[in-house]
């Protein structure tokens, strides 16, 4: 995959390579999908999604960053696998 950056990750899913990036459009796009209006609200939502990995919260949250963007939702399996490397962009990518 071409144009990786520091901070980058690649992840592997429906047997698609996947580039997993936090721009600032891609929080943005967060931002809107979970409702919150500031940046600390935002904050305090990714932190309750944190303990929430059984929902559906983080598909959204995949969808902004990845590239390509998968067409349907993960399995919980896959989603638990791809998790720490979401987690861990979005943490560097806020710079944390």
């Amino acid at each position: 995959m071409s144009g990786f950056r520091p901070g980058d990750r690649i992840v592997m899913i429906d047997g698609v390579e996947t580039r997993l990036r936090l721009t600032l459009s891609a929080l943005a796009e967060i931002a809107a999908l979970t409702n919150t209006g500031t940046p600390a609200a935002l904050a305090h939502r990714l932190r309750q999604a944190g303990r929430e990995t059984g929902s559906g919260v983080w598909q959204p949250i995949l969808k902004a960053i990845a590239t390509p963007r998968p067409a349907g939702d993960i399995s919980p399996s896959d989603m638990g696998r791809i998790l720490p490397d979401l987690t861990a962009v979005i943490v560097e990518g806020l710079g944390g």
